[in-house]
């Protein structure tokens, strides 16, 4: 399965990438929700790879992709989409693209975020949905009080956590907030 994040061009594409703000991915300090398509910049010739320090990666093709090309090139590999973005623009035009390309069976999507899922949720009730971290947090105390086999949960797969990717000194987010710091060092323990 690949797992990808997805994010909103200012005229409406949907490309794959991690990040809204450009500096990492491409050098630029940009967003990919303020920019049109053609003037997105291309991608840094060598890239490190985020959960294996020391590890770097290049490609001939250093252009931001499109949703819909991976959806082409990878037509029966199942797909984990992150919506990185609330927004119900990308929403609807990632939905549309898994039903232009009929991946409704084969595609996950949503966000650590509950109302992102729930969005998700109704916008393409056939797309499989990830637990949401509230979710996850409700499957865990009702699991551990017995009640889990009598409640209904619409969400599918769960996602796993790697908290030695999140735990690098690097990552602005983590190092800002100290108990999210905190618990992902909890999860190693």
């Amino acid at each position: 399965m690949l797992e990808i994040d997805c994010q909103l061009t200012k005229d409406g594409y949907v490309v794959v990438a991690h990040d809204n703000n450009l500096q990492r991915l491409t050098g630029q300090n940009i967003k990919i929700s303020n920019t049109l398509l053609k003037d997105l910049p291309l991608i840094k010739a060598v890239l490190p790879v985020d959960f294996h320090p020391g590890r770097e990666v290049q490609g001939s093709d250093r252009r931001i992709p499109l949703l819909r090309d991976v959806f082409q090139e990878f037509p029966s590999i199942p797909i984990n989409i992150d919506i990185k973005e609330e927004n119900d623009r990308l929403i609807k035009a990632v939905s549309d693209l898994v039903r232009e390309n009929q991946r409704e069976d084969i595609t996950v999507w949503g966000n650590f975020r509950h109302t992102t899922v729930k969005k998700c949720q109704n916008e393409n009730p056939d797309i499989h949905t990830l637990f949401s971290l509230r979710a996850v947090v409700f499957l865990t105390l009702t699991f551990n009080i017995g009640l889990l086999p009598f409640l209904p949960i619409k969400e599918q797969f769960l996602e796993i956590l790697l908290p030695a990717a999140f735990l690098r000194k690097d990552k602005e987010f983590f190092t800002a907030n100290k108990k999210w710091r905190f618990l992902l060092w909890l999860m190693e323990k």
